[in-house]
């Protein structure tokens, strides 16, 4: 199945259950600690990889940008980004 559609179909939470099987761990240890904003805070994800955090971080209400060396995982972040209506930097 393609990463996108499940994307499409579970939305947010497909993101972290896909690759590594720490990442949902990694986020939920996240969450708490970083705080909601409607201020429109920068957040910089640098080393983003398939940009999960990023796109948290966005829903959470920072302005973002991901950054990764690997650009198949940042066109990975790109697509889900897209599809979840997120522009991704």
């Amino acid at each position: 199945m393609d990463n996108s559609l499940l994307v499409k179909i579970m939305g947010f939470p497909a993101t972290l259950v896909h690759g590594d099987t720490l990442q949902l761990d990694w986020w939920l240890w996240l969450k708490h600690r970083l705080p909601k904003t409607g201020n429109g805070e920068t957040l910089i994800d640098i080393g983003c990889g398939n940009g999960s955090f990023s796109i948290g971080a966005a829903l959470s209400g920072y302005e973002r940008s991901g950054l990764s060396w690997n650009e198949r995982a940042q066109r990975v972040a790109d697509d889900w980004a897209k599809v979840l209506g997120r522009k991704c930097h």
